[in-house]
């Protein structure tokens, strides 16, 4: 069932941000069919994210549009603003990979604009940046200027909270072994 489809979302989410990217190959589709049929859309929709991201990196940037505009319908229904920010900074990105610079930059206003508001996600940053290549290739320079202070607030941003999320694991990774010392302790003395 539903449990099935989550632990291969999982699964795929974890072997794409590690790279391992010859076992994402052979695995996402098993994985988004199993969420398909429990019809767990909105994992299934993630996995094909990263399928299209994963195409968009190899070179792949028309496959990944046929991938996304095959389901973007159906992700906007969902209405999943992070899920619709990441559809759309995606193709952003391939479009412009592709030339086609007037979906690239509706695409990545887009991304901006549906997004998950007063966070730094990815797909903002990404969406940004590209925005700023739009602008300065179109000789607009004070727009580029804007976009280009915004994709450096926000990737900043982004990196104070992975930052502070990584202090946070570490802290309490620290407290967990203090806990267990003392417990060692503990133990000791009522051998004692």
């Amino acid at each position: 069932g539903d449990g099935g489809c989550k632990a291969r979302a999982l699964q795929i989410q974890s072997l794409y941000e590690s790279g391992k990217f010859a076992t994402f190959g052979r695995q996402y589709p098993e994985a988004i069919d199993a969420c398909s049929k429990a019809l767990e859309f909105l994992y299934a929709n993630g996995i094909r994210a990263n399928v299209a991201s994963f195409d968009i990196q190899h070179g792949q940037s028309s496959a990944a549009i046929k991938l996304l505009q095959k389901h973007y319908a159906e992700v906007r229904r969902i209405g999943y603003p992070e899920q619709i920010s990441e559809f759309d900074a995606a193709l952003a990105q391939a479009y412009w990979n592709e030339g086609n610079t007037v979906l690239a930059q509706q695409y990545a206003h887009a991304a901006v604009d549906d997004g998950v508001k007063h966070e730094f996600t990815k797909s903002r940053i990404s969406a940004y940046g590209l925005l700023y290549l739009i602008s300065k290739k179109q000789g607009d320079l004070d727009a580029a200027l804007a976009w280009h202070e915004k994709y450096m607030a926000a990737d900043k941003g982004y990196l104070n909270d992975v930052s502070a999320k990584a202090l946070a694991y570490q802290t309490v990774k620290q407290q967990v072994q203090a806990k267990k010392l003392q417990i060692d302790a503990l133990n000791k003395q009522n051998q004692i």
